[in-house]
């Protein structure tokens, strides 16, 4: 199943002191709730790595299957915390190595998509060639004897 990130994915993926640090420093700082913008750039950098395997598809609109999920919380949860000075803990740090890995195997093509239900989008992959027509053979073996 091909989904897209949500906020409660996130939130679900954090601990209550990490919840209240990034609520704390976001505050502090003055600025606005960045956690939509990273997670639509980690979205997309996911989907970059599906489709670097030909023979992965990407489902439409900014969605992930549902085996990517976890990595794409550690990976948002990481860009979070970095992005306004939280200290990353040894076990959050392991996690994001873990999903980076994880995304290396699957632009390898080590790991294996599930295939979108429904409409797929249109990556502007590989051209393909139509063949419109075939000729017949124009010189057999017995033409060509003497050559």
């Amino acid at each position: 199943m091909w989904r897209e990130l949500s906020e409660d994915d996130i939130v679900t993926g954090l601990t209550g002191p990490e919840t209240a640090a990034f609520k704390s420093a976001a505050l502090r700082a003055g600025q606005s709730d960045p956690v939509p913008e990273i997670m639509e750039q980690v979205t997309n950098e996911v989907r970059a790595h599906i489709a670097d395997c030909d023979r992965n598809r990407l489902a439409a609109g900014l969605t992930l299957p549902e085996r990517c999920i976890l990595h794409a919380v550690a990976l948002v949860r990481y860009r979070m915390m970095t992005r306004i000075g939280i200290g990353v803990s040894d076990e959050r740090e392991v996690e994001y190595r873990d999903a980076r890995r994880f995304l290396e195997r699957v632009s390898e093509c080590k790991v294996r998509m599930e295939w979108p239900e429904g409409e797929v989008a249109d990556d502007g992959g590989s051209p393909t060639i139509e063949v419109t027509r075939t000729g017949g053979r124009r010189a057999s073996h017995e033409d060509l004897q003497g050559l």
